[in-house]
Parts: structure tokens; C-alpha cells; sequence
């Protein structure tokens, strides 16, 4: 009986052998296999609280340059405007597939452990990771110059020579992947950017501003509950604003656009009963010079300008950008044929995932934001 027992153990300790060492050759030998194994070990660099970097065992560290981004249309002199950036270079040899990262409003500084955290990752996997800094972004003013500076940045990677041109995206956060998507629109840009990643971004700013001035964003479609009398979908339903969202919208965009166009017909907006269909019937009233700076700062308005394939990501609970807008999005770009993939959760405090929070919730939709990334990442570091 013992010996049976041995060689029952002997055969099981062989098979697990096998198959781990099956496992570890496709984690390190095959291509496929290294890039899904090493975007797992990735998953971490997108959580905050979590300080174990699994990512960092098995990569070498990439080389951080400290440079400025220069719109092409300026004079390339040590005085030229521009915008304080990182770039973090992989190990090896190139040319690499590039991301610009657009942080978005109030973004964290470039040396925020954060930020060297996300840049540091993403180029361990293989990209050569550009993030750059805006001083209007940081205090919170929404400006075409932010959409500039993404344009710039993408053309500046596409003329480095340790950067492949064809295999450049661009992935943003919050207000930062609606300015990423407008930067994907520009025509100076459109047709060579190989992909757009959005997690949490406006697709309208006038729905967003409408819903932050109101407390209520539109009902999503989600489903009722058995038993549930529930409000159609579309219907305002109430809506906790993050204090940021109102500083932003309340005081840093309409209050400026009320001071560059003197007294304009914005106090319904400012109001402290506004409604949200009232907020959309003050922003139709609006001068057609101020309708005109809300299209411009809009994805909406020429989504029919991208090119690329758009994968977006949206947390049903984000209290700074209603979930909708992503969700609108989704909405018009699936039939343009630009849609690559959607994927909405419950999990995010806004843009940020601690998985200690709720583990019995979070973690059985870590998996889908694995396959989610892998599918952003795998075509241009398997190209």
C-alpha cells in the first residue's frame, strides 16, 4: 500500500513538473506566452495601494529622460514653448511600440510615485512610455492647448529613431482620455495612430457640464432588477458630483468663459436648483462663440475624424465623469467600425483600483481587466 502510494505521488510530482515547466516555457520562450505573462505581472502597476511590483523580478529597469515636448510650429530653441516631460525607455534594442499617456485634470505631478509607477511599468512591458506635464491641466483650466500638446508629443515619438511610427497609441484617464481621443481626431495625427485606450473620459462636454451643475446624470443602460419598477433609460437620476468635477466645470470653465465674453446668459447654469435638461436647454441659449469653445473641447464632434481602434473602459460608480459618457461613446463608435473592445466595472474609485477594499468583489473582475489590457498591449508588442 505505501509503495502504491509512492508511485501514485511520483507520477502526480512528474505531471506537475510538466506542466509547470510547460508553463514556464511558454511564459519565457514563446512570444504570445512572454507577453500574457508579463502583463500579468503588470496588473499591479495599474493599482495604487499595491506595493509588490511582480513586474520588476523578471525586467530591467528602463532609462528615464527628462525632456520638453515642442509643437512643431515653434522655433526648436532652448526659449520655444513647450511642456516638461518623461520618457521612459526600455532595455534592449528598438525601435519600440510608444504610448503618449494624458494624465488629465489636476494631474499628478511627473515625479508622483504614481505616475513613475505607471511609466516605469508600461515600458517593462516593451513600450517606450512619453508622459507630459501641463501647467493649465494642473490648475485645473481645460484649454485646446492640452489637445496640442498630445498632438505634438505623438509627433515628436514618431520622429525618434528608437521608436517605431507605425505602432504609437495613446491612452488617457479621465478628462485625460477625452483629451487623448481629440488628440486621435486631429488630422495632423489621425491616420497614424495605431490605437486609443479611454478609461473614464466625457464624450460631450455639454452633457457633463449639465450633469455637474444638476447633481443628476442620465440613467445608463443597465438592468432592473426582477420586481423593480425602475425609470426608463435616459431619465436623470441623481448623481453625487466629486468636489474637483464642480471646481473644474463651476469655477474654472464657466466663470472664465463668463469673463472673456462679458455678461453671457450662463447664471441658469450657475443656479442652485438647476435641472439637467434645464442646464441642457441654458447651454443651447449660450452665444454661438461659447457653443463653439464646448464642440471644440468635445470628442463628439469629430469622432468621425478616427481612425484607430478604440478601446474604452468606464467604472459604473465615478462620481468626477458620469459613466454614460463613456457609454454614449461606445454608443456612436461601434457603428463607425472603430469600437475594438468596451468593458465597464464596478470596482474603480474613479480611475483608481484597490483590490484590498472589497477582495470578494474585486477580484473576480481582476481577470477581465487582464484581458482588457492584454488586448491593448499584445498586438503592438507581438507586431
Amino acid at each position: 500500500m505505501i509503495a502504491r502510494r509512492r508511485r501514485t505521488f511520483r507520477r502526480a510530482a512528474v505531471v506537475f513538473a510538466a506542466v509547470a515547466g510547460a508553463a514556464v516555457a511558454l511564459a519565457t520562450l514563446v512570444p504570445a506566452g512572454r507577453v500574457a505573462f508579463r502583463t500579468l505581472l503588470f496588473m499591479p502597476d495599474l493599482m495604487p495601494p499595491v506595493t509588490i511590483r511582480p513586474l520588476t523580478w523578471v525586467t530591467r529597469a528602463p532609462v528615464r529622460e527628462d525632456i520638453r515636448v515642442v509643437d512643431p510650429s515653434s522655433p526648436t530653441v532652448p526659449t520655444a514653448p513647450g511642456w516638461p516631460s518623461d520618457v521612459y525607455v526600455p532595455r534592449g534594442s528598438g525601435p519600440f511600440p510608444a504610448i503618449v499617456v494624458s494624465l488629465g485634470i489636476n494631474q499628478a505631478a511627473r515625479d508622483d510615485p504614481r505616475v513613475r509607477k505607471l511609466g516605469d511599468g508600461l515600458s517593462r512591458l516593451g513600450f517606450l512610455v512619453l508622459i507630459p506635464a501641463n501647467d493649465e491641466l494642473r490648475a485645473e483650466r481645460l484649454t485646446p492647448d492640452a489637445v496640442a500638446m498630445l498632438v505634438a508629443a505623438f509627433r515628436q515619438l514618431a520622429a525618434r529613431a528608437d521608436v517605431d511610427p507605425d505602432r504609437i497609441g495613446l491612452f488617457g484617464v479621465c478628462v485625460g482620455a477625452s483629451l487623448a481621443l481629440l488628440a486621435a481626431e486631429e488630422p495632423a495625427i489621425a491616420d497614424d495612430v495605431a490605437w486609443v485606450a479611454w478609461f473614464g473620459g466625457y464624450y460631450r462636454l455639454e452633457t457633463l457640464v449639465a450633469a455637474v451643475v444638476s447633481g443628476h446624470k442620465p440613467r445608463g443602460d443597465v438592468v432592473c432588477p426582477p420586481n423593480v419598477d425602475c425609470v426608463p433609460d435616459g431619465t436623470p437620476i441623481s448623481w453625487a458630483v466629486d468636489p474637483l468635477s464642480e471646481r473644474v466645470i463651476r469655477l474654472h470653465l464657466l466663470e472664465q468663459i463668463d469673463d472673456a465674453d462679458g455678461p453671457l446668459a450662463i447664471a441658469d447654469l450657475l443656479g442652485d436648483d438647476v435641472t439637467y435638461d434645464g442646464a441642457l436647454r441654458a447651454i443651447d441659449r449660450l452665444p454661438p462663440v461659447v457653443r463653439a469653445r464646448l464642440a471644440a473641447l468635445s470628442p463628439a464632434t469629430h469622432l468621425d475624424r478616427l481612425r484607430a481602434p478604440l478601446f474604452t473602459m468606464n467604472d459604473i460608480g465615478d462620481s468626477l465623469i458620469p459613466s454614460t459618457e463613456t457609454d454614449a461613446l461606445n454608443a456612436a463608435a461601434q457603428p463607425l467600425g472603430h469600437l475594438a473592445r468596451a468593458r465597464t466595472f464596478d470596482v474603480f474609485s474613479h480611475v483608481n483600483l484597490d483590490p484590498f477594499q472589497d477582495p470578494g468583489h474585486t477580484v473576480p473582475e481582476l481577470w477581465r481587466l487582464y484581458r482588457h489590457v492584454h488586448a491593448i498591449v499584445a498586438p503592438a508588442l507581438l507586431h
